[in-house]
């Protein structure tokens, strides 16, 4: 269900306290402010945040309007840690069909063994700098895997596109660690609620 916000309505209050004043969104395209009253995100936008040691950072972001349980409207931050997650598995498991469709194209058969299970990782960024160094080797097979498919143009363009997923998967993380270590680990916590 998409919020419809009234122009009004936005809580410039909340957003000037991250350095978003009300001229800087008013000056926004008339079509991204009615994305923006219409619950959609905002474009990638400068921030500027107060840290734990009251040193101030710019970061940048999106945010998009929410409206609470009480009938106001809040601001959410982006991006957003079990949003990215839940569509991140959606995302992934499209990928695996793509590959079991094309190795049965080209009359492979397909074996779905167990892998090894992982540690848990309870602590969120702990979790984003474990999954950063598995995105990193993993980018890194892709480019191989790339460079082995040259004859066979169908398989090449499949795993380029899934290279260029992985490639955002490991920015988002690069820049989401870059964001916790200028705002402060409990700042970007609450960027998640």
């Amino acid at each position: 269900m998409i919020n419809h916000f009234q122009e009004s309505e936005i809580p410039y209050g909340t957003l000037e306290r991250f350095g978003l004043t009300q001229e800087m969104i008013e000056d926004l395209p008339v079509d991204v402010l009615q994305n923006i009253c219409n619950g959609r995100r905002s474009p990638v936008l400068p921030i500027t945040v107060t840290t734990e040691d009251g040193e101030t950072e710019k970061a940048r972001t999106r945010f998009s309007l929410v409206r609470t349980p009480e009938g106001g409207v809040d601001v959410l931050f982006y991006p957003k840690l079990d949003e990215y997650d839940l569509n991140h598995f959606n995302e992934e498991m499209g990928w695996v069909e793509k590959f079991v469709e094309r190795m049965l194209d080209l009359g492979g058969n397909v074996k779905f063994d167990g892998a090894k299970a992982r540690d848990l990782i309870c602590d969120p960024v702990e979790y984003i700098k474990a999954d950063l160094e598995i995105q990193k080797a993993g980018v890194d097979l892709l480019y191989k895997c790339c460079e082995t498919l040259i004859n066979d143009p169908t398989t090449y363009d499949i795993m380029k596109a899934y290279l260029a997923d992985e490639e955002e998967d490991l920015y988002w993380s690069e820049g989401t660690l870059e964001m916790i270590e200028k705002i402060g680990k409990q700042n970007w916590l609450f960027t998640q609620l």
